[in-house]
């Protein structure tokens, strides 16, 4: 099988997911239209109790909307993969069919990693702010409870690099636009 060929089955790859994701998204904004228009859902408070190891979770009225609010960050974050599917999408087309050094390739590279810089920097946010309102109702027999924002690294140094990337790609773009302005 060709190279050019397999960048075609990745590019044909991607747009499932593209539109698996789009598909999803619309299940998670139609269950949120029914979550608001009709509110009974929410109406019952939940009772949970945990055991796990020597700690002894008992969390007593949590607020029901934080499920909505969960669904409404699923939407978030499947909109930010969407984007990504459709950018990786786009550079595995281009690539297959011999357009290696070309704008929108570059574009592509740069919303990527945009896309990963703003993931690796707010994407713990929801979490921290979830967990600050589901702290106050647990109740821990043994042990203590400490809430931290921290900032994906691993995400951030590859977004960073990814960024980097693509200001090398512009970078032979020039190079490859000047080379056929010569010849």
């Amino acid at each position: 099988m060709k190279k050019t060929n397999m960048y075609l089955i990745l590019s044909f790859v991607m747009n499932l997911l593209f539109w698996v994701t789009v598909v999803s998204l619309f299940l998670v904004i139609a269950a949120i239209s029914v979550v608001s228009i009709d509110s009974r859902i929410l109406q019952e408070k939940g009772n949970l109790q945990m055991h796990i190891g020597v700690f002894d979770f008992h969390l007593t009225e949590v607020s029901p909307y934080l499920a909505l609010m969960k669904g409404i960050l699923y939407g978030i974050g499947g909109v930010f993969s969407a984007v990504m599917f459709w950018n990786f999408k786009v550079l595995f087309r281009n690539t297959g069919n011999g357009q290696l050094f070309v704008r929108s390739n570059a574009k592509a590279i740069f919303t990527i990693g945009t896309i990963m810089l703003i993931s690796s920097l707010v994407g713990n946010i929801p979490k921290v702010y979830v967990a600050n309102k589901v702290a106050p109702r647990i109740h821990l027999t043994n042990g203590s409870l400490d809430i931290a924002y921290s900032v994906n690294t691993p995400l951030l140094y590859s977004a960073i690099f990814i960024i980097l990337l693509g200001v090398f790609f512009n970078k032979a773009i020039k190079i490859a636009k000047e080379n056929e302005l010569t010849i």
